[in-house]
């Protein structure tokens, strides 16, 4: 029986992500948004490519967020908040069944949160791992935290776990939203 390969697009709704299947030639770009008005943002690398079927029905792959938190006043931290929309199969109109994976089979964690300069943050990440990982939702849950004493840039590189079990043979697209407050 083949397997379904997953080849998943997402882009983020308020921070640019991108989630698809790298071809051996490509260029990324960076996409950058402004979240709220209180001098944070959230930018994500755009090539986060699944690699398909990698042990039993189950595709992973990697995404990198960058948080940039600019004040030096003010309440002091930040929370990384994801969720997720349902992925639908590319050419069904109204997927359903064996060709939807709802937001509930997307599984995130945090393999690093590194600072860098200028400032100083501590993080807080409990979803280290797999077995420690955050099932997403279509509603935004926390991911990680942070406590902060000035400017700071933190960058988060995620693993994404999808179970595919069952699902047609096809390209799935949904949309993984990061937000940063």
């Amino acid at each position: 029986m083949r397997k379904a390969l997953l080849l998943g697009s997402l882009a983020t709704v308020v921070a640019g992500s991108a989630f698809a299947a790298t071809p051996a030639s490509a260029a990324d770009t960076l996409v950058t948004f402004t979240v709220g008005t209180t001098g944070t943002t959230v930018s994500i690398l755009p090539s986060a490519a699944l690699v398909g079927v990698t042990s039993g029905d189950t595709v992973t792959g990697t995404m990198t967020a960058v948080i940039t938190d600019t004040r030096v006043t003010g309440t002091p931290g930040w929370t990384a908040s994801i969720s997720s929309t349902n992925f639908g199969l590319v050419g069904v109109s109204s997927p359903s069944g064996t060709s939807l994976v709802p937001a509930t089979a997307v599984k995130v964690w945090a393999t690093s949160a590194t600072v860098s300069v200028p400032g100083t943050a501590t993080v807080t990440n409990t979803r280290t791992s797999l077995a420690s990982a955050l099932s997403l939702s279509t509603l935004s849950q926390t991911l990680m935290t942070a406590t902060t004493s000035n400017a700071n840039v933190t960058t988060i590189a995620e693993s994404v776990q999808i179970d595919v079990t069952g699902k047609e043979t096809g390209s799935y697209t949904g949309t993984i939203t990061q937000t940063v407050a």
